[in-house]
């Protein structure tokens, strides 16, 4: 059964990561320090803003000063395509959600953070559980769950997405999927989709 509801995500997160909900809930589900955060500001900007323009810097401070990393690499990677940068962000594979490194897990407010943007519909975030599923990081391993989550981030534009996607279709099988969403990749000018996409034309 696909894992539709992301409170019982936050649930999971929750469960697995020993965080509770306290009383500081009422007020603000997160920590001064998140709060004071440079990817907590940055992300203040890009709101609203509604660009990437101002906000990239304040994401990138926060992987160099460590502070809020998982979630500050997803957002300054989200910000580099947006831009439609041809080049990768290297930094994307060092992180958990990426590798998959139950070594290196989320904070609390991480969790709760990517929980409630989630059920929001955010595109980052749905892509950060996605990724979670895949890897099975702090949760039980689940592709049918990954590919729900990974779509509803490809539906919401970002590359990285529609890349990872592609990819677990052609690993399952479903090339028309992974056609479709390689194409959808590739008008977003994601590194490696446009090649890729060419070689399956070949093949298929």
């Amino acid at each position: 059964m696909i894992l539709k509801n992301t409170m019982i995500f936050m649930g999971l997160l929750f469960t697995l990561s020993g965080c509770a909900v306290d009383s500081q809930v009422s007020k603000s589900p997160y920590s001064n320090n998140f709060l004071d955060s440079s990817f907590y500001r940055g992300y203040s900007i890009f709101e609203e803003e509604k660009s990437c323009v101002n906000a990239i810097k304040y994401f990138k401070a926060g992987i160099d000063n460590e502070e809020y990393v998982e979630i500050s690499t997803l957002y300054y990677d989200y910000c580099i395509k947006s831009d439609r940068s041809k080049y990768y962000y290297y930094g994307m594979h060092t992180i958990g959600i990426e590798s998959g490194d139950n070594d290196n897990r989320l904070s609390n407010d991480e969790v709760t953070w990517i929980g409630l943007q989630a059920k929001q519909g955010g595109t980052v975030e749905n892509y950060a559980i996605g990724q979670m599923f895949l890897n099975g990081y702090m949760l039980e391993e689940n592709k049918e769950n990954a590919v729900y989550f990974m779509t509803l981030s490809a539906q919401g534009g970002y590359g990285r997405a529609q890349m990872q996607l592609a990819m677990i279709f052609m690993e399952i099988g479903e090339q028309q999927n992974a056609l479709l969403w390689l194409k959808e990749a590739s008008k977003n000018d994601y590194p490696g989709a446009k090649e890729m996409l060419e070689g399956m034309k070949l093949i298929l």
